[in-house]
């Protein structure tokens, strides 16, 4: 069920999101290429996932998605707003957002990575869910996140705090990466269990609720990025 709400949630959110993307960077917005980084970044995140589990003769199509958003990230990279490099205290507040989202991640991930190395399988909500099948992408989450999303954080602090222009750039795939994903999260997550369950349950509302706290300051900083980066160049 979670790959079929995974599929109707690129169809009915990330492509629509993604043409909007294509049309405010054909008109020379900034969101245009946040948009669009955003939605690769997800892609690529999440088929990195699939592929690197239990396959199928989707495989192959999974391996293509793969391929094109990594890609489209690559493309989109040069376009992201840079960001000012002059000091101020919104790009203190980025970067003390990145650091929280990094480490409260990174313990969650760490945690769930943990278990499973140790032969148990945690859920989103942090609850046992039964014996490890590695077939199930969530499984892998953890491996994606401190591969590829992690570094990512990580050189968007660094950047943004030396004032380069490669730090707000990746400050602005990483907010745009958090916002699509906690998306996903919430699509995939709370609907799931409902669907299943016919209810939500406490911990699962509770992770939701830390979801979308978590995406305020995401909203908040690809404004200021996206503001800040128009305001310079006129």
């Amino acid at each position: 069920m979670n790959g079929h709400l995974g599929d109707m949630y690129e169809a009915f959110f990330l492509v629509p999101v993604g043409l909007v993307g294509l049309w405010l960077l054909q008109r020379g917005s900034p969101w245009g290429p946040m948009l669009i980084a955003g939605i690769a970044a997800n892609l690529t995140y999440n088929y990195a996932m699939v592929v690197s589990g239990r396959q199928n003769l989707w495989v192959f199509f999974w391996i293509v998605k793969l391929a094109l958003s990594g890609t489209a990230v690559c493309l989109a990279w040069g376009l992201l707003p840079p960001g000012p490099s002059r000091l101020s205290s919104h790009r203190f507040l980025v970067i003390g957002y990145l650091g929280l989202v990094l480490v409260v991640f990174g313990r969650l991930m760490g945690l769930r990575l943990l278990a499973s190395a140790s032969g148990r399988a945690l859920d989103m909500a942090m609850r046992e869910s039964g014996p490890l099948d590695w077939g199930e992408p969530f499984l892998r989450d953890p491996i994606v996140f401190f591969s590829l999303a992690c570094p990512v954080m990580i050189a968007a602090i660094l950047g943004l705090w030396q004032g380069a222009n490669w730090g707000g750039r990746a400050a602005s795939l990483s907010s745009a990466w958090i916002l699509s994903i906690l998306t996903l999260i919430l699509f995939t997550g709370p609907l799931k269990e409902f669907l299943l369950n016919g209810s939500v349950s406490g911990p699962m509302l509770g992770m939701s609720a830390i979801m979308v706290m978590a995406a305020i300051p995401a909203v908040w900083s690809l404004i200021w990025l996206a503001t800040s980066s128009a305001s310079s160049v006129s």
